[in-house]
């Protein structure tokens, strides 16, 4: 009786292919994307102004010149001499200062409404893809239900009611206290922030719901949930910890369109007179104000309507690179 060895030839470490690390795959991609890159730097930099409002802006955004309105930009004061960079607004305060302080309330109302927004929406669609049957059928007709509303005409009706009536939501002290903090205003004030924030969450996780219903349905009968089941684990811990974190890709995609979206919407509201109101600078209520004056001053509209442009432009090209970055099924 005879055997036949067989010889296994062991290849030296330095030979076996290198495991690719899945954060620099997407790095990769993305920055073959040119104008996303660029659009990440600007996002960058007015998340840095926002957050150095206070070190940045050379006076406060509520200080009046008395005797200086409509100062051209880069013209200097004549009693204190202080240059203004972008001029002054129609009662003398200083504009690039309003912009600054804008940028911070603008961007904490953005990212604010995104992260609440998408949680919920997140928790709604994974409940309802996972457990199927009467549960996803009743939260998939409602959120059906409410995408055939039109959004913008009852975010306006919705916006009117709660700011004429602030205490129709009643909102806790505490989340007042931390919303002035960070957006560094009174709290009479911040709580008018509050409620945008509310009322653009409260239409703002839907389609972030079914991305994620859309996701879990296709993942649910996959082998590792199989697996995490044959080994005791429980409903909401294979959600969270087996189905959300492999169906973030689209989510965060959506969740950086949103976030441009939301500084849009937030400038629109300002706009109509149903957001933040002044003195509060907002690119919103700042464009509203100089509508009325654009055409003896030009340049007025331009200061908060470039922001607010390339705000949402550049979430589009940032969300454009990370959808590329984050597909499987491109090569690197």
């Amino acid at each position: 009786m005879t055997t036949t060895a067989k010889v296994v030839e062991i290849l030296p470490a330095e030979a076996m292919p290198e495991e690719q690390n899945q954060v620099k795959i997407v790095v990769q991609r993305f920055s073959r994307h040119r104008l996303a890159l660029v659009s990440l730097v600007v996002v960058v930099g007015v998340f840095l102004v926002s957050v150095f409002a206070p070190q940045i802006a050379p006076l406060r955004p509520d200080e009046i010149e008395v005797g200086n309105s409509f100062a051209a930009p880069l013209s200097a004061s004549e009693d204190t001499g202080m240059r203004h960079w972008l001029g002054t607004d129609q009662i003398g305060r200083d504009y690039l200062s309003r912009l600054v302080y804008a940028a911070r309330i603008s961007v904490t109302v953005a990212v604010t409404a995104t992260l609440s927004s998408t949680v919920i929406g997140v928790t709604v669609g994974a409940i309802s893809g996972y457990y199927g049957g009467r549960v996803d059928a009743v939260l998939s007709r409602f959120v059906e239900f409410m995408l055939t509303i039109p959004q913008l005409p009852l975010l306006l009706i919705v916006s009117s009611i709660l700011l004429q009536n602030p205490e129709t939501l009643p909102i806790p002290q505490v989340i007042i206290r931390f919303m002035s903090g960070i957006m560094l205003l009174p709290e009479s004030q911040t709580r008018q922030a509050v409620l945008i924030i509310a009322v653009l969450t409260a239409f703002g996780w839907l389609v972030t719901s079914q991305l994620m219903r859309g996701m879990v349905l296709a993942l649910r009968e996959q082998q590792f949930v199989e697996a995490a089941r044959a080994l005791g684990a429980n409903d909401i811990y294979i959600i969270f910890r087996h189905m959300v974190p492999n169906a973030m890709a689209p989510i965060i995609v959506e969740a950086s369109l949103a976030l441009g979206a939301y500084g849009v919407t937030e400038a629109a509201l300002s706009f109509l007179g149903l957001g933040i109101q002044d003195p509060t600078p907002t690119w919103g209520n700042m464009l509203a104000a100089a509508q009325a004056y654009m055409f003896e001053h030009p340049w007025l509209p331009l200061i908060p309507g470039l922001p607010i442009f390339f705000w949402a432009l550049s979430f589009n090209f940032v969300g454009d690179g990370l959808r590329d970055a984050l597909d499987p099924r491109l090569k690197l």
